[in-house]
C-alpha cells in the first residue's frame, strides 16, 4: 500500500472502502474522471494565460506578474468557473 502522501484522494478512498475489491469499476471510473478534470484544468490554465514562475512555485498571468497565485488557488477558480 502506498504512503498517504503519494496517494490521490481516490486511491485513499479506495484503500478505505474497497477492501474486498467489490467496487473496482467505480474507482476506475473515478480515476478516469479525475484525469479528465486535470486535463481540462491544464487547458484552462493555458487559455487564461497563467504561467509558472521560474523562481518559485507560484503562477502568474502573463501580463500581470505582480499578483502570483498558488496552484490550489487557480484550481478553485477553475472549479468555480465550471459551476457557473
Amino acid at each position: 500500500m502506498k504512503k498517504n502522501k503519494s496517494k490521490t484522494g481516490i486511491e485513499y478512498l479506495k484503500g478505505i472502502y474497497d477492501k474486498e475489491n467489490e467496487c473496482s469499476l467505480v474507482f476506475e471510473a473515478a480515476e478516469m474522471l479525475q484525469l479528465e478534470t486535470m486535463n481540462k484544468f491544464s487547458q484552462w490554465i493555458y487559455r487564461k494565460n497563467y504561467r509558472m514562475s521560474h523562481y518559485n512555485s507560484f503562477w502568474y498571468k502573463e501580463n500581470n506578474i505582480t499578483q502570483p497565485k498558488e496552484l490550489s488557488e487557480l484550481y478553485q477558480k477553475f472549479i468555480q468557473s465550471r459551476n457557473k
